[in-house]
């Protein structure tokens, strides 16, 4: 029997990272078709929207179009971190970018855009720009466990977790993203602009 003050062995919980990855996919993917059937509801004010978002980030040169993407998926990728502390706000953040990824692709298709396009648009930089949303998301929800999962030690887990969570996202989130902006702007864009129209 451990005597009080002693330090507490570590609150383990095997297979939490896999399955916070898991849920965090589930969550973005089940967005898509929720996106495909709604895009109608969408469909007039798609385009300023998209305007919007991506104003200022194509603009510039190769390197400088790679920068703004990187950063901007970084910011984005870090919310999702943090969001999922809290758990459920993350899951809804990773169902509203499925949800709006389908609503792009369904406007595309129904604006003649063939499939080879839009899969090649967003296959190549999306291998290595999903698995980061999904990790960082995981890593967030991994701190938000830990603290609810470990009464006795919530402090100590919480604040291990969350050091993990930084370090983790420094060592593959970060450079998962580098590889997608490169990807999309030297890669996923060329191919499309090969295609015949």
């Amino acid at each position: 029997m451990p005597k009080e003050g002693m330090m507490q062995a570590p609150c383990k919980h095997p297979g939490l990272e896999a399955a916070s990855f898991s849920l965090a996919a589930i969550a973005f993917f089940a967005g898509i078709p929720f996106g495909i059937l709604s895009h109608p509801y969408f469909e007039d004010r798609l385009p300023d929207f998209l305007s919007m978002v991506f104003s200022g980030i194509m603009d510039g040169s190769d390197g400088q179009v790679i920068l703004n993407i990187a950063l901007q998926n970084t910011k984005a990728s870090f919310i999702h971190m943090l969001a999922g502390i809290m758990i459920f706000p993350a899951l809804v953040l990773l169902f509203i970018n499925g949800a709006f990824l389908g609503i792009v692709s369904a406007y595309a298709s129904m604006q003649g855009i063939p499939l080879t396009a839009i899969v090649l648009g967003i296959g190549p930089h999306g291998l290595f720009e999903l698995p980061a949303l999904f990790i960082a998301s995981a890593l967030g929800m991994r701190v938000g466990y830990k603290v609810a999962a470990c009464p006795k030690n919530r402090m100590r887990e919480g604040f291990l977790a969350l050091k993990l969570a930084f370090r983790g996202y420094l060592l593959y989130v970060i450079p998962l993203l580098a590889v997608s902006a490169c990807v999309e702007v030297l890669v996923s864009a060329r191919i499309i602009g090969a295609l015949p129209t």
